[in-house]
């Protein structure tokens, strides 16, 4: 459109090439821009990882204000070049995407927080945290297709050639903003979805575009879509609060009024949030990583070594504080065969007729109940048998 006008003008010569000009200046001034802000980042993330500000002499410092204040690009990209290289960093700069990047590429960094499918973002986490929003983005989208207006214009009528005009320029930039609105979601999650490791909570920068997408085909629909939006938020907010995983943060809670010498492990549960637990968090232990028994019982040999040891110093020491051991364990987990398991590898019983305490309700992903009964988290004490 600007070139257009421009040879409309009558000189398009003595206004194009400053035109041109002005463009190739804006872009280099963007670029100039982006790279000082980039290796500003970096260098605060390096101080923040590697050390403290390091510190430079006085003459350096005025040398790069007084480039700085030219506010010219290449100044300020040689300021900051004096000041990295003068300010006595002896580390690597740390980019902290390029970071991001490598640790999210590699499954063995990813395996403590758990695997998924390639496929979870765009089928179930999509839906979890967006639900009818992201079908109805889809649907207006790929349904009605890219040409339909957000707002009903042909509803009024058109009978000058202007109108027509404008209301096909409404309607192909209606289209045009949706289609980038849905090529930032489709290509944000396809993105995320590259990393082994998903969660919900990641696909949040999604949701501009989806909620843009579908705010106008809520805005003009009957009041069942907002019944559904509502009762979708109520929903998922009321199992993720008060079901999911919710005897962790509460037995967690319990956990920090407990005496030091109580241990307290975890076992299929996501990992337990160990601040809720204050100073005891130290006795927290995580297993949920465990995959079956035989992992578990691996896994549970130097906690059971160290607690024994501890054990003999105090009972040698003539102190009545033993050692205690609780496993939490959600009622969908038979706790007859981890008592078991223990009894035979590691010489350690579980009260199993005697929980110490239970909290209902409560859902565990990592191992689902299989009926309501095992809607539950339960407590169970280890004994050691005194002769190991």
């Amino acid at each position: 459109m600007l070139l257009l006008n421009l040879k409309d003008s009558g000189n398009p010569k003595l206004i194009t090439f400053p035109a041109i000009k002005l463009c190739a200046r804006w872009t280099a001034v963007t670029a100039g821009t982006s790279l000082v802000a980039a290796l500003s980042v970096a260098y605060i993330d390096t101080l923040y990882y590697h050390g403290t500000l390091p510190s430079s002499s006085p003459a350096v410092t005025e040398r790069a204000m007084v480039l700085t204040a030219s506010l010219n690009v290449e100044s300020i990209t040689n300021a900051l070049s004096i000041f990295l290289t003068t300010a006595g960093m002896q580390w690597d700069l740390v980019f902290t995407p390029i970071n991001l990047f490598k640790f999210n590429s590699n499954p063995r960094n990813l395996e403590q927080f758990g695997l998924h499918p390639w496929w979870m973002h765009a089928v179930l986490n999509t839906q979890i945290l967006y639900g009818p929003l992201a079908l109805i983005a889809v649907f207006i989208c790929c349904i009605l297709g890219f040409r339909v207006p957000y707002h009903s214009v042909s509803n009024q009528a058109v009978t000058s050639e202007g109108c027509n005009r404008a209301t096909t320029a409404i309607s192909e930039r209606s289209a045009t903003v949706r289609m980038g609105l849905l090529a930032s979601s489709i290509c944000g999650i396809a993105a995320l979805s590259v990393a082994p490791h998903q969660e919900p909570r990641f696909l949040l920068p999604a949701g501009l575009g989806i909620c843009a997408l579908a705010a106008p085909f809520l805005w003009r629909r009957q009041k069942m879509w907002w019944y559904l939006w509502l009762l979708f938020n109520i929903g998922l907010g009321s199992f993720y609060t008060l079901v999911h995983q919710a005897g962790v943060v509460r037995s967690l809670r319990d956990h920090a009024s407990t005496p030091p010498h109580h241990h307290l492990v975890y076992y299929a549960s996501y990992m337990p949030p160990r601040s809720f637990a204050g100073a005891r968090g130290k006795t927290v232990y995580d297993f949920h990583k465990a995959e079956g028994l035989t992992e578990l019982m691996d896994m549970f040999k130097p906690l059971i070594v160290q607690l024994r040891e501890q054990a003999t110093v105090v009972k040698e020491g003539g102190s009545s504080l033993q050692p205690v051991l609780s496993i939490a364990l959600p009622g969908s987990v038979s706790a007859l065969q981890v008592s078991s398991m223990l009894s035979k590898v590691h010489k350690v019983h579980l009260q199993v007729n005697q929980p110490v305490s239970s909290y209902w309700p409560h859902f565990s992903g990592e191992h689902p109940p299989q009926q309501l009964a095992d809607l539950s988290l339960f407590i169970y004490r280890a004994q050691f048998d005194n002769n190991p």
